[in-house]
């Protein structure tokens, strides 16, 4: 989600502290640490003055949500590194695809436990929501399937076709089957 405008500094650090009390700090301690003078001053600096900053942040808030959005990713496209979680277009809903190298790509259905594809080629994000502010399209396989692999995917066969009798492909597995 991109950046809420709307919000003002002092406003995002309250959603921050919000989500740091309420969310991490009981249920995941182990991600939980206390907010320090000395941390703080580990943090990057700006790199431009409070007054331009306060001009680029008018500037752009005139131009609208949409259009505003729109620039920040046309300006500061993503480095997704090796892995990306998502979607991938009439392959899967929930999705851990890894570049290997050599342009092939693996996507591993994490809601199923299994391959649910693997090709060379490339991975076009371009409608989707990790390059444009409102992308609405999936992540789509460009390229051609590995050779066998309609015969090699791999994953968790336990109880599959009960679970595929009840619902539908697109159900995660029940989680006492996955552990």
């Amino acid at each position: 989600m991109g950046a809420q405008k709307w919000l003002t500094p002092e406003e995002r650090y309250a959603v921050v502290q919000y989500i740091r009390e309420e969310i991490v700090k009981d249920p995941n301690p182990e991600s939980y640490f206390e907010v320090t003078d000395n941390y703080l001053g580990q943090l990057p600096k700006p790199t431009v003055s409070q007054e331009q900053l306060e001009e680029m942040i008018r500037g752009r808030a005139l131009s609208g949500s949409q259009k505003y959005g729109q620039l920040y990713f046309s300006e500061n496209l993503g480095d997704y590194g090796k892995a990306l979680y998502s979607q991938v277009k009439e392959h899967a809903n929930s999705a851990l695809t890894i570049k290997l190298g050599n342009d092939v790509h693996l996507s591993y259905n994490v809601h199923r436990m299994s391959t649910s594809a693997a090709w060379k080629g490339g991975f076009d994000l371009s409608k989707s929501k990790y390059q444009l502010y409102r992308g609405e399209e999936r992540p789509i396989v460009e390229g051609s399937e590995l050779p066998g692999m309609h015969r090699m995917h791999w994953g968790f066969t336990g109880r599959y076709r009960q679970l595929n009798a009840l619902v539908s492909d697109r159900t995660p597995f029940p989680s006492e089957w996955l552990h």
